[in-house]
């Protein structure tokens, strides 16, 4: 501004100038005169300005004075070599001033036309930062001030300028921009009391340069301009700027003082997205990944307010963008975009009564929807309003997610959200609670993918899901589970939120409807959780699950068979402390709980065949400290098993708390074919080691008794096989006792009940009787290898064979810790006998043999063996003992200690020592006479011997009948007999157990 004026002060000097010589002289010496007033004007501005020709005239036009320049020119007067700065500053084709000329005499300047046509003015600025006008605006070293005062009086009715550029340049900054002027046409005045100025025309800005922008792409801008001034008031008819198929329009007006209180309407503005893009740095579209947008753009704004101020001036926005398209590297195509959004920052124009109001937002994508309206007032305190919806083709976006995260996506997503709220200054769990008050979801899914990788993939996924005012509700949820096999069949679960989540004590989830359906398994109920503190909660569910169905979810290595259903009626309510759930989980199971179990053809097998279960069927009750089962039946590991009315109580109180309390248990169990082999593998090594453990074991405060019947078909032990086992059992804190024990085996059957009592003393006493009925002996011997691992080696089962019969025996023991007492044993039995039996290579038959020169004794074949016995006092007394046998008739007495040391005495008939054996006279006559008790027959001489082993020697040797060995072996065990009577009464030792 201050070059224009003086400029144009230095102009209208000359032209003064002029006027004044041509007043004097004539208008015949114009050319004279200008040479000579440009020569002065040269030498004090230090410029070098040329006129091609000069027009002057008072006459022509009078009262008015008339200039015409033509071709002027501007420039420095001298070359600066350091700063070449040496182009015309300015330069015109044509200028004309119409001026009055009385007006003057009196120091009034009316203008009453200018026109300037065809020319350029430039500012430059070389890389040392010197312009090329900075020698006309320098100030002389030494100036006198001017203390008269002056006024200036100027009009300028018209003033038209015509194809005039403007250029600016600068080398330091790399900037530059070129301003044509195509037509304008203004008027102004100027004096004490009015500014005023005018002007309308049309222009264009190209030839732009700015550093790291692509403003050099723009071609031409075109700008149209209607702009009024008023004594600091400066309005806008309009300006209007036109480029790349874009405008831009304002109007208004500003005020030009400290603050530049305006009122401005920006209006019929419109901008081509497309065009424009090439505006956008390149780091921005490579930051963004984009490749190409498009669209168009209107604007609409009402400013009012001051524009220079702490406070912002008001301001109505509006923003509409409709077909617009997004192209980016990264994401999807956005094929249509659309917009339409207002601004307003309200009456007190800050961030606190702003308002943006989105009436519409949605795009498109080759396959996706989203649509958005929302509302968002105070941008301090951020108030909002949202309503979306989207649908989304997820398999659009697949290429987006990370392959770390998702190997495949596909499917529909389709959404509806709507929330309000206000935002808070700090994030905490009470504007959680709000926002859950006010947000409803609807999300449908259709025909989803997802794999994470080869074996976390979900196919054709579906289902809805509701939620509004903290309820919730989902539907017809289903999937496809292919690395598992599972499909989800139509699902559902509806409930809902209560209380607060930033008050962990009031917060509820209610699930009222759980409907959950997978192959052929199902689980419905409902369930109630309170109090995150110390949480409650109540279960009641349904489920009908087919283990085939999650056969996959069980690692392979563990399991090669899982199949067979799971039927339950679950009950539970109560109350727990989190950080005791471990404690309080067994708490709420058997006392707060109810469980009704059913399984059917229930199996599970392991690669290893180790623990495999066929065939488990039942029911299982659960309820108040106590289970039972009902029609149990079914294998494990090929032992086949069933229990029936069986029942346990006080499981938890007693046992788990170790409470004073008494475990109560009842059952009746049968088991299939046991193979002792089979059974061992499944037994582990035992690793312990023999460190003693410092830690006193827990003692028990509660009691226990449990009763009931059992039974097994069979049990194979090595070679020996029992059958048909079974009996009944009664067992508590001290006391054993099983009753009724059957078992067949060797061809024969035995019955035997036992009595196990733990006493405090650190003993433990055994009774027992039992009852044999034709148990073969060589096969016992045989099948368990002569219990060599027992220590037998007094006999073998091919020395041994017969068939023994045992009408009863009973007896008892002591065990001290984990060793017998040997002089507590006490046994007494009535009638043992063995048939049809052999005794081969005895030792102490051999020497039998010797002793009466009969091989037969050797090889001895007898009919029966029948025997008395009792053991006292660590001795096994033989009160009597008759052999009928192939050689002959034997009857023996004696005792056997425990180890070899023995006394046998042994009665034998003279005829068959004579005869080497039996005939068939002897065999005759002892059939026709009566035998005596003693089992001698009548008529027939005997001979008496004694077999003795000592200190480890044998002896053997005649004796009489009334040798005093043999009185007093009779004495002994007639003694020994009567006080074990006086000590063990086996009719006074009770085997019951209360179970029929």
């Amino acid at each position: 501004m201050k070059l224009s004026l003086k400029i144009l002060a230095y102009l209208l000097l000359t032209i003064f100038t002029i006027l004044l010589a041509l007043i004097l002289i004539a208008e015949f010496a114009e050319n004279t005169i200008t040479k000579k007033t440009l020569q002065h004007v040269n030498k004090s501005l230090n410029a070098d300005i040329n006129i091609g020709n000069v027009n002057f005239s008072l006459i022509n036009a009078f009262p008015l004075a008339s200039i015409e320049l033509e071709d002027v020119s501007i420039k420095q007067a001298y070359k600066d070599s350091a700063n070449d700065l040496s182009e015309e500053i300015i330069t015109l084709n044509k200028a004309s001033l119409s001026i009055q000329v009385l007006p003057l005499l009196d120091d009034i300047i009316n203008i009453e036309e200018i026109k300037l046509k065809g020319g350029c003015l430039l500012y430059a600025i070389n890389k040392d930062s010197v312009t090329n006008i900075d020698f006309l605006i320098s100030e002389p070293e030494t100036t006198e001030t001017d203390t008269t005062p002056s006024s200036i009086n100027l009009s300028l009715k018209s003033l038209e300028l015509d194809n005039i550029t403007c250029i600016y340049k600068d080398e330091s900054s790399k900037t530059k921009a070129q301003f044509h002027l195509n037509h304008a046409q203004a008027d102004a005045k100027l004096n004490k009391d009015i500014t005023s100025a005018n002007l309308i025309g049309k222009a264009s800005i190209s030839n732009c340069q700015f550093p790291n922008t692509p403003i050099h792409l723009l071609e031409v801008a075109k700008i149209d301009f209607d702009i009024n001034y008023l004594n600091k008031l400066l309005k806008l008819g309009f300006l209007r700027i036109n480029t790349d198929d874009s405008q831009f329009a304002i109007k208004g007006k500003i005020k030009l003082d400290d603050h530049f209180e305006s009122e401005l309407y920006i209006y019929d503005t419109e901008l081509n997205l497309a065009q424009l893009q090439k505006y956008i740095p390149e780091d921005i579209k490579e930051e963004n990944s984009i490749k190409s947008i498009g669209g168009r753009v209107t604007l609409g704004a009402d400013i009012k307010g001051a524009l220079l101020d702490s406070i912002l001036p008001n301001i109505d926005l509006k923003v509409n963008i409709s077909d617009a398209s997004v192209k980016t590297k990264d994401y999807p195509e956005i094929s249509k975009l659309e917009l339409a959004l207002n601004y307003s920052n309200g009456k007190d124009c800050n961030m606190a009564t702003s308002v943006v109001d989105i009436q519409q937002f949605k795009f498109e994508t080759h396959e996706s929807k989203v649509q958005l309206v929302a509302t968002v007032e105070n941008f301090d305190l951020p108030k909002f309003k949202l309503n979306s919806q989207l649908e989304l083709n997820l398999g659009e976006f697949k290429t987006y997610v990370p392959d770390s995260l998702v190997k495949d996506l596909s499917g529909m997503l389709t959404a509806s959200v709507r929330t309000s709220g206000r935002m808070p200054q700090t994030f905490s769990m009470d504007y959680v609670d709000r926002l859950l008050k006010t947000t409803m979801l609807d999300l449908q899914l259709k025909q989803v993918n997802i794999a994470m990788d080869s074996i976390n993939q979900v196919s054709n996924l579906n289902g809805t899901l509701s939620y509004s005012d903290q309820n919730f509700d989902i539907k017809n949820l289903s999937c496809f589970l292919p690395s598992y096999d599972l499909k989800i069949h139509p699902s559902a679960i509806e409930g809902r939120f209560e209380g607060k989540l930033s008050e962990l004590n009031s917060m509820a989830l209610k699930v009222d409807t759980v409907s959950f359906n997978a192959n052929s398994s199902h689980i419905n109920g409902m369930a109630y959780y309170q109090n995150g503190t110390t949480p409650s909660y109540d279960i009641n569910s349904t489920i009908d699950i087919n283990l085939n169905d999650w056969k996959s979810f069980v690692p392979d290595s563990l399991v090669s068979k899982f199949t067979g259903n799971i039927l339950a009626d679950i009950n539970s309510k109560g109350s727990f402390n989190p950080d005791s759930i471990v404690d309080d989980a067994m708490e709420l199971l058997f006392t707060h709980s109810k469980l009704d179990v059913e399984t059917k053809q229930l199996s599970v097998a392991t690669w290893d065949e180790k623990y495999n279960i066929e065939d488990f069927n039942g029911r299982f009750f659960l309820a108040d400290d106590s289970i039972s089962l009902e029609d149990i039946t079914g294998s494990f590991n090929h032992i086949d098993f069933s229990a029936d009315s069986s029942s346990c109580t006080n499981i938890y109180k007693g046992y788990i708390l170790n409470q004073a309390e008494k475990i109560n248990a009842y059952g009746f169990i049968q088991l299939g074919t046991i193979d002792y082999a089979k059974l061992s593998e499944l037994i582990p090594a035992d690793t312990a080691t023999t460190q003693a453990d410092n830690n006193e074991p827990e003692l028990a405060n509660y009691t226990f008794e449990a009763k009931g019947k059992f039974g097994v078909d069979k049990v194979i032990y090595e070679k020996a096989v029992l059958e048909n086992i079974g009996g009944l059992f009664s067992i508590n804190d001290s006391l054993y006792i099983i009753d009724k024990l059957r078992v067949d085996g060797f061809s024969g059957s035995t019955k035997t009940s036992i009595r196990y009592e733990l006493h405090s003393d650190n003993k433990t006493k055994i009774s027992f009787k039992n009852e044999t009925d034709n148990l073969d002996i060589y096969q016992l011997l045989n099948d368990f290898d002569d219990f060599k691992a027992y220590g037998n080696n007094y006999i073998t089962h091919e020395q041994l064979k017969g068939t023994l019969s045992i009408k009863r025996i009973d007896g008892s023991m002591v065990f001290i810790g984990d060793s017998i007492d040997m002089s507590s044993i006490m046994i007494g039995a009535d009638t043992i006998t063995l048939k049809d039996g052999r005794l081969k290579g005895h030792e102490m038959a051999i020497e039998m043999a010797k002793l009466y020169d009969m091989e037969e004794l050797e090889d001895i074949q007898f009919q029966t063996i029948n025997t008395k016995l009792f053991i006292y006092r660590n001795f096994m007394y033989f009160p009597a003992t008759n052999i009928v046998n192939n050689a002959m008739d034997v009857n023996v007495y004696g005792k056997q200690e425990f180890g070899e040391d023995c006394q046998h005495h042994v009665r034998l008939y003279t005829s068959q020592l004579m005869n080497k054996g039996k005939n068939e006279r002897i065999e005759k006559k002892q059939q026709r006479k009566e035998e005596k008790e003693d089992g001698k027959t009548k008529g027939m001489m005997v001979l008496y011997a004694m077999y003795q082993i000592k200190d480890g020697e044998t002896k053997i040797k005649p004796e009489s009948k009334e040798s005093s060995d043999r009185r007093q072996i009779r004495a002994q065990l007639f003694v020994q007999e009567g006080g074990l009577k006086g000590v063990f009464h086996p009719k006074s030792i009770n085997y019951k157990t209360g179970v029929e």
